[in-house]
């Protein structure tokens, strides 16, 4: 449900603040979201934990395909989607086994899932420009 809620508000908050803001939204809706999973005291914070976690997922994956079709040249746009969507597929593959190997202590996978998730949302703050490059390319296109 919270993917399907992120999905539906992403344009608006894409067109409203950008992408990068967007992309920054998720990644700490990940962060509370997985954190809150590992610390979860009882049922409702956990539900509310993977809910808020949930709404990552939502918002990233337009706001990365606005980045892809801002950044990257035309004919590198549908190689560096693949990578973009591959790299999900990559963090399910990795997270499947750390999950059973932490089986016992499940909450300490979910910490380090968080720790990952701070990572990846301070590289994306880094590494993402801070601006919407679309009035740009317009103006070079002239």
């Amino acid at each position: 449900m919270a993917y399907t809620l992120a999905l539906i508000s992403s344009a608006y908050l894409i067109w409203k603040y950008g992408h990068l803001r967007v992309i920054q939204f998720a990644g700490i809706s990940a962060v509370i979201g997985l954190l809150g999973i590992s610390l979860a005291p009882n049922l409702y914070v956990l539900v509310l934990a993977t809910f808020i976690a949930g709404l990552g997922s939502g918002w990233s994956s337009p706001a990365f395909a606005q980045v892809a079709s801002e950044l990257i040249v035309k004919k590198d746009r549908d190689k560096g989607n693949t990578w973009m969507n591959s790299g999900t597929s990559f963090g399910i593959i990795v997270s499947g086994p750390i999950a059973l190997f932490f089986t016992e202590h499940w909450r300490l996978s979910f910490l380090l899932f968080t720790a990952l998730a701070l990572a990846v949302f301070i590289w994306n703050t880094y590494s993402i420009p801070t601006r919407n490059l679309d009035s740009r390319s317009k103006k070079q296109s002239h």
